[in-house]
């Protein structure tokens, strides 16, 4: 409180010695107080005041950071999260149109097809005749030497011939 209070001390003791030295015809232009010696016990209370103060104001901010950081690293993750959902969403709904587009394309193709196929009934038979030549031609490619590749047509008169004969073998038997 001295220490801080220097200006109104100066100013105090000028008024008071002032009046003083006017009966002497001394006018006191100025004081000022140049030291102020305090007992080391209230030296040592003040330096342990001052110290705590500032240890204080340390604790302080490093609450205060501690706080800013923990609500900042929160804000990085609720924002990290939100990317996220945001990408799902439009990763799904990326794939959501382009399973659309399939359909569409799937469904215009069929629609084609089906449009040839009543203009020309052997449209159906190219297309299967097609399938078959893609589906053979795989099978060739296995580097099986256990397999043998009968045309549609050929097993289709095995067939027919063992249902021959066993309508003949039941004839016999009765």
């Amino acid at each position: 409180m001295t220490l801080s209070s220097r200006d109104r001390l100066n100013a105090a003791l000028q008024v008071a010695l002032g009046d003083a030295a006017n009966n002497w015809g001394v006018k006191i232009m100025r004081v000022e107080i140049s030291e102020i010696s305090v007992p080391k016990d209230i030296e040592n209370a003040m330096n342990l005041q001052m110290k705590a103060e500032r240890e204080k104001r340390a604790i302080e901010l490093k609450a205060q950071a501690e706080k800013e950081a923990l609500i900042r690293n929160a804000e990085a993750l609720k924002q990290e999260k939100v990317l996220q959902a945001e990408a799902i969403e439009r990763m799904a709904d990326a794939k959501k149109y382009e399973q659309i587009a399939l359909a569409q394309g799937q469904s215009d193709a069929m629609e084609l097809i089906a449009n040839q196929m009543a203009k020309n009934t052997q449209a159906a038979e190219f297309l299967l005749t097609k399938e078959r030549i893609v589906a053979f031609t795989e099978l060739s490619k296995n580097p099986s030497k256990d397999k043998v590749i009968i045309p549609y047509e050929t097993s289709e008169f095995i067939g027919g011939l063992s249902v021959i004969g066993e309508f003949l073998g039941k004839g016999k038997k009765a």
